[in-house]
């Protein structure tokens, strides 16, 4: 099971790699009143990090309400 983890990750990155080197021309980035030109490399790397932070905190918050609905553990007598 490790080895296909790390199979499909190494894969993964492979083809972030490839697909952030054929992405480097600049793009016009607009947020709100700001724009700015930013690489295309560089804003697919930033779109990534956030999509992850927000994964982590989600399923972090989503453990911690799981656990706060756990019966309490008790002991089974034999």
């Amino acid at each position: 099971m490790r080895t296909a983890r790390t199979v499909v990750l190494v894969l993964m990155l492979m083809l972030l790699v490839i697909l952030m080197v054929q992405n480097a021309q600049p793009v016009k980035f607009r947020f709100l009143s700001w724009e700015y030109d930013v690489s295309q490399l560089l804003l697919v790397v930033i779109v990534l990090t956030v999509g992850f932070a927000a994964g982590y905190m989600m399923a972090k918050m989503d453990s911690r309400r799981k656990k706060a609905n756990e019966p309490p553990l008790t002991q089974v007598r034999r």
